[in-house]
Parts: C-alpha cells; structure tokens; sequence
C-alpha cells in the first residue's frame, strides 16, 4: 500500500493530508491545520515545526508558488529523453544566467502540442528559496521527497477526487491567501497549469482600506458580512454589510479578469482559439467567500462551483475532530491531496523540485557507492593484469638476455650458436604479441576511465577507439620515422551556454596528463561551433598513455 503524504504550505495556514493507497480508494488517516504566525516567508517557515504532530513524514511533498517560482512551456520534437534533458536544462541554465541566480527545475510533457512537436511543461523555482523550504520541512517532519507547484498539486488532486466526462474541458482555480493556482484539463489530460500572484488577501486589504480597521479585522469581517453574489444586491442584512460587499466587489473584478487572462493566455499557447471551459471549479481558502462563485459564473459566464473532494476518499480511519474539520469544508485541503495523492497513482502528473545539493547527495547514495566500487574494482583487475603481464614481460626479457649471453658465448659452435639466436627471436616475437594483446584493452579501459574523471559539464564523448600499430614516432617530425605503439582516439562535442569551448577542452587534456603522468595528448581534428540555439563544436583527441612502453619494445626489439 502506497503512502502519501502532502503539505500544503500557505501564507496564512499549513495543511497537512497523509492517505494511504488501498486499490481506487485513498484512506485519509490525518489532515491537519497548522496557523502561521506571521504574513511573510519566515513566518511560514518557523509553522513548519509543528508539522511534526503528524508524526514521521520522511518523503513527503510540499507546494510551491507565488513570485520564486516559474511555470513556462516551450515546443521540442519528439526525441530520445536524455536529449530532452539535455535541451532543456541548456535552457535551464540559460534562465538562470537572466535571473542571476541558480534555479532548480523539472519538467514533464502535457497535452496541447502542435503537429509533430510536444508541448513541455518546465517548472523552475529559485535554489535558495527551495533550499530554505527544504531545511525547514526536513526540521519539522523529516526528509521529504521534493517541492511541487501548487498548480500541478491542484490537477492530480482533480485526478484523484474529481469527475471527468468525456471530450469536456475544465478549469480549475484554487484561490489561497497571496497565491491562485490555474488549471485546464481535458479527458484527464493537463492542457495548462499555471499560478497567479494573488489571492483571497487582495479581499481582505481592500475592506480593511474601505473600513479602515487592521487585516485581521478585515478578514473577519469579509467572512462575516461579505457577499458578492450579483443576485444579493439590494437586499444586504445591514448598511456595514453593504460597504463591506461593495469594498469586495473591484477585487472580484480583478480575480475574474486575472482568470480570463489565463484563458486567453492557455487559448495561444495551445493553438486553440476556440477552446473555453465547459465549467469552472474553485477551491482553496478563498473560494469560501460567499457570493464568489456566482460572481465569476457571471463575470466569465462559465458555470461555476466548489471543488469539494469527496469521491474516492475514506474519511473513516481520520481522528475524530480531524475528520469534521475536514469534512467541513473539503476544498480548503485539495492542494494537499494532490500532492499526497502523487504518490504512487499511475495517473499522477509530477513535476518534483529538488535542489541541486539534495539531488548531489541523493545520487551518490542511490547508486555513487556502487559506481566507485565497480570502477575501483575494474581498475585494481586491470592493474593486476597489466602486473602480471608487465612481469612476464620483464622474465622474457631476462630470458632474451640470458640467451643473448650464450649466443656469444657459441659463436665458436655455429650449430649452438644459430639455436640460441632462433631462441632469442621466438621470446622477443612472444614479447611483441604479448604487448600487442594486452596493452590495447589496458588502454581503451584507462583512456575512458581518465575521460570520465577529466571531461568537464558540457563535453560529451561520442566515440573512444584504441588502435596499435606503426606509428610517427614524433608527429610533428615524420624524419623520425615510425615505431609500434598504441594511439588512443577520442572523439566528441563541447556542448556549452556559457563556457568557452577551447577552456573545455584544454581543462580535459590537462586532466588526463595529470592523471596519467607522461601521457601525450593532442587535439589532431576540431570542428567549427555550430547549431543554433545550443551551440556545439566537434572535436577528435589523439592519446599515447604508454610512450616508455613503446620506447622499452622497441629497445628490446633492436636487440634481436
């Protein structure tokens, strides 16, 4: 059974969902409210430790929204994932060059591409924000799993809770304090997500403003004597609830043309002018405001109503008082459903928002261990080999030059002479192909082991070979002449937004004579920078990583 668990971090109340998978049901087993003490970032941070009372959370999610975090799309081909990746974290890094500061980013694919093309959803927010989110929920309840944008949280918890009707578009808005998340779907499919920079507070600033009473005042008196409804006018209870109706009425304005916008927006960005809500569904703290859903029913003339999560969810197993304050107004949770109920539904559209150090330490201890053990283990297997053939080779040697003694020795005695030579040359044969045979796999496993450790972000190897047999002794002087050894060539692309490609490359080559002292290496072939967009500049490396081994047959073979 899987296990999920959800925290949605607003401006003015933390809520908590943990549920748990059995088969198309999701057994709700807490939902919290935790209020925030304060109106600001910090104050949302510090609430966060009481997310403990839910007990351990390790591998939950949590929302983000709001000015620090960015959803955009943009248009690739249908190609390979790891180029996907590729492509989009250049353009990763070049957002993150204009916002002078490191963003981290995931992305997935949505519905809405035009012809051949996909239409990708790319979800950015800013390192140091995540970061202090991180810290904050890994604090108060354990590690968890990866921030999520309210807006995708919002789509997976209409996925879970919602009803679909077949060929019907729907738009989804849940309304909190500062921030609203957007969404439109189609047969279970996301079309748009989005959030906007306002909430149910622009409501309560501007009764304080019109009453001039303080915010808390204000909220109270929005929920008290507040009624947008068009049908209500006239016809309030009071003159103080007919001044704070009509203080409500210029933010209603403002949230419905916010909502329209995003239409228009979602109509361009899928190429489809004609595409239009068959209704509108609002959750959210926000959407508890009376009147509110028939002001937007006509103010967009779309149908328009609560979102109040029911279908599928068992409140059975919640504690008692959790249970009637959920029940009590479902819709004020579904931000955390959605992100409790990302875990494990195959249905599920995640977008997860990790920062660059937790992925580093993740990555390491999935599979970093494991990958320098094998390497470890791979190098000491091939030094041991190259030992123990290096050694023989040196017995051969001794031999070569034992029988060389007894070759002067007989040359008195043509018969033992002319055996001691036809000796000598079958060990120095033996040497050569023993060279020959080894030295060529030794060098193929340490030429791409040196390339690993010395190639920086932005170089991709497309091809290593190593190939043994008579070459230039000094490239650059062919009056040298020729001598058997093994040539290394490396061959790739610099693929990079701002490095430039030479740096690249010389920091590679002075990696692996570093590494390999008494290497030589040199770039014999380079292409001009290309493509658009990314640019790109091919490039083919030439190595000789045993030159004294070369040197040393050489000298044996001379004194056949």
């Amino acid at each position: 059974m899987a296990r999920g668990i959800g925290f949605d971090l607003g401006t003015r109340t933390l809520r908590a969902l943990v549920v748990e998978r059995k088969g198309p049901v999701l057994e709700l087993l807490r939902a919290v409210e935790i209020s925030v003490a304060g109106d600001d970032e910090e104050a949302v941070l510090a609430a966060t430790a009481d997310l403990a009372c839910v007990g351990k959370a390790s591998g939950a999610r949590f929302s983000v929204s709001g000015k620090d975090v960015i959803i955009r799309y943009t248009q690739v081909p249908p190609v390979a994932p790891w180029r996907m990746r590729l492509l989009l974290d250049l353009e990763v890094k070049e957002m993150a060059h204009q916002a002078g500061s490191p963003l981290a980013a995931d992305y997935n694919i949505v519905g809405g591409g035009k012809g051949d093309q996909e239409m990708v959803l790319v979800a950015v927010a800013r390192e140091h924000f995540l970061d202090a989110r991180f810290a904050a929920v890994r604090r108060g309840a354990g590690e968890p799993k990866s921030a999520m944008p309210g807006s995708v949280a919002l789509f997976n918890a209409w996925m879970t809770a919602g009803a679909l009707h077949e060929g019907e578009v729907v738009m989804l808005a849940d309304i909190g304090e500062r921030n609203t998340e957007v969404v439109l779907l189609k047969d279970g499919e996301l079309l748009f997500a989005r959030n906007l920079s306002a909430g149910g507070g622009i409501f309560s600033d501007a009764v304080a403003g019109v009453m001039g009473v303080g915010r808390e005042a204000a909220t109270d008196l929005k929920a008290e004597l507040g009624n947008i409804d068009p049908k209500a006018r006239g016809s309030y209870a009071s003159g103080k609830a007919e001044k704070v109706s009509n203080a409500m009425l210029g933010p209603a304005g403002q949230l419905a043309s916010m909502l329209q916008s995003s239409l228009a927006f979602a109509r361009a960005q899928s190429g489809d002018p004609q595409l239009k809500p068959a209704r509108l569904c609002i959750s959210g703290g926000g959407a508890a405001l009376k009147g509110l859903a028939a002001y937007l029913e006509s103010a967009l003339s779309i149908p328009c109503s609560r979102f109040q999560p029911a279908s599928g969810l068992d409140t059975a197993k919640l504690p008692e008082d959790e249970r009637q304050e959920f029940e009590r107004d479902p819709g004020r949770f579904v931000i955390a459903l959605g992100l409790a109920a990302a875990e494990g539904a195959k249905q599920a559209f995640t977008v997860d928002l990790v920062p660059a150090a937790v992925q580093k330490a993740r990555k390491f201890g999935a599979d970093g261990v494991w990958r320098w053990v094998a390497a470890v283990i791979l190098v000491g297997f091939l030094g041991w080999t190259w030992w123990d053939h290096m050694g023989r080779a040196a017995d051969i040697t001794s031999q070569v030059s034992s029988a060389r003694v007894k070759a002067q020795a007989a040359r008195r005695r043509d018969e033992e002479y002319r055996k001691e030579l036809a000796e000598v040359a079958r060990l120095n044969a033996r040497q050569k192909l023993l060279v020959g045979e080894t030295e060529t796999a030794c060098a193929f496993a340490l030429g791409a082991l040196l390339v690993q450790q010395s190639a920086p972000d932005g170089v991709w190897i497309e091809q290593v070979d190593a190939r043994r047999g008579p070459f230039a002794k000094d490239p650059n002087d062919p009056k040298l002449g020729k001598e058997v050894k093994t040539l290394l060539t490396i061959s790739g692309e610099v693929m990079s937004v701002d490095v430039q490609f030479e740096t690249a490359l010389q920091q590679m080559l002075d990696g692996i004579r570093a590494r390999q002292p008494g290497a030589r290496v040199r770039i014999i072939k380079q292409s001009a920078p290309s493509g658009a967009g990314a640019k790109k500049l091919g490039f083919t490396i030439e190595a000789d990583l045993f030159p004294a081994t070369a040197e040393a047959v050489a000298d044996a073979a001379g004194g056949n």
